[in-house]
């Protein structure tokens, strides 16, 4: 009887270490230890990106992800009162050209 007891208490302690390697093998982490342990972000998107036009790209994510991959032409100085466009990819502003309606070039800057 005690060699039956004591083979059971062993049964149990293989079956319990066996689950607790199981267990501990076992994540939630779908990606491989060494991509996880770079410096790396992860993230999810809750649906699929439509486009990665950036003139009609228009959701959170895609523009999140076409400001790391394409740089704008220009961007807005906000440090500056009145905002004004700053040049990124292009080489300078261009300044606006007005006209009339008779096709005149508008000297100044007309309202």
């Amino acid at each position: 009887m005690n060699h039956a007891k004591i083979s059971w208490t062993v049964a149990v302690t293989v079956v319990m270490a066996a689950l607790c390697i199981l267990l501990r093998s076992c994540t939630n982490n779908p990606w491989p230890a060494s991509i996880s342990e770079d410096d790396t972000y992860f993230t999810s998107f809750s649906s699929e990106f439509k486009t990665f036009d950036p003139a009609v790209s228009y959701y959170v994510h895609e523009g999140e992800l076409l400001d790391s991959i394409v740089e704008m032409p220009f961007c807005y100085d906000y440090l500056k009162r009145p905002y004004e466009l700053a040049p990124m990819l292009a080489t300078e502003v261009p300044q606006p050209i007005y006209y009339s309606k008779d096709g005149t070039v508008l000297p100044g800057d007309p309202p």
